[in-house]
């Protein structure tokens, strides 16, 4: 979910009534019309039918913005009634990835790392190497080896070969200790991530930085994050995530967007929502969680 992210334009909702206004001319007149104080003549201008430009006074007269949340688009973000698929876990077994854990408790219903997120720069390596496979020694890792990753933990890690190089994984050839000590072993791993705020984040420093990533191809210097230049862009790289939006990221334009990539089946200012956990058929991250649908 980028729901690191998910902000994801605030709704205009209101009637547009015309200001009403009397015949000032029609006004005046009665007010020194001598025959003023007959009780017949002052029910004259009170008609409706001759007040020159008469404000309507029955909404169904008007043409006033649709108030049903559920006939336009709502941004979740301004208190609208936006609905998102999301993993709830009952207990810290549920927040496995394919029977391993990744250091995440369940923390009110949502699978979370201790204190909310990243506490250095070790944490952002192992969670974008993509070592998540806990080990003791190099027999625990066919393919690959076992590295003591700080403390003793050890995870299998990818080993460059003349048939998978660290450039093919975009990672970076790097030396970790072998678990069971004595030795170095070169594997790949993914060291541009750094943890600032709690949160991994991969900071550019100029649009370059971004051109390998589709739709995203411009940096925002100040938070050093890519965002989405255009719509173009975006629809180029994905046709289900059209609309760049004020936030930077490539969202939504219509509910059929939501349908066809299978991330829900409603576009809320550019995010996928749901009117229902039915709608929820996307693969989950975690192993013991349960789509729910629900505000953020």
């Amino acid at each position: 979910m980028h729901l690191s992210t998910l902000t994801r334009s605030l709704l205009l909702s209101c009637f547009l009534l015309p200001a009403c206004g009397d015949d000032g001319g029609d006004t005046d007149t009665n007010a020194t019309d001598s025959t003023a104080a007959t009780p017949a003549t002052p029910a004259t201008p009170a008609t409706p039918g001759e007040m020159t430009d008469p404000a309507p006074t029955d909404p169904a007269d008007t043409d006033p913005a649709p108030t049903d949340p559920g006939d336009t688009e709502v941004d979740p973000t301004a208190g609208g009634d936006g609905q998102y698929c999301q993993e709830e876990c009952t207990d810290d077994a549920d927040c496995t990835v394919m029977g391993n854990s990744i250091d995440l408790t369940c923390q009110n219903g949502r699978c979370t790392g201790e204190g909310g997120g990243c506490a250095d720069n070790n944490e952002c390596v192992l969670m974008f190497s993509g070592w998540v496979t806990d080990c003791t020694d190099q027999a625990g890792c066919p393919g690959q080896a076992c590295i003591d990753t700080g403390g003793g933990v050890g995870k299998c890690a990818s080993v460059p070969s003349d048939f998978l190089t660290c450039d093919q994984l975009m990672q970076t050839e790097t030396m970790y200790p072998a678990i069971e000590g004595g030795m170095d072993i070169t594997v790949c791993a993914q060291l541009d991530y750094e943890c600032k705020d709690s949160v991994c984040t991969n900071p550019c420093e100029a649009d370059a930085d971004c051109s390998a990533v589709p739709g995203y191809g411009k940096c925002d210097t100040g938070s050093g994050r890519c965002v989405c230049a255009d719509d173009a862009g975006c629809m180029a790289a994905n046709a289900n995530t059209p609309v760049c939006t004020a936030d930077g990221f490539c969202g939504c334009a219509e509910d059929a967007n939501c349908t066809a990539a299978m991330t829900g089946d409603k576009c809320f200012s550019g995010s996928c929502g749901c009117s229902g956990v039915e709608a929820c058929t996307n693969d989950k991250v975690f192993d013991g969680t349960e789509f729910v649908c629900e505000g953020i």
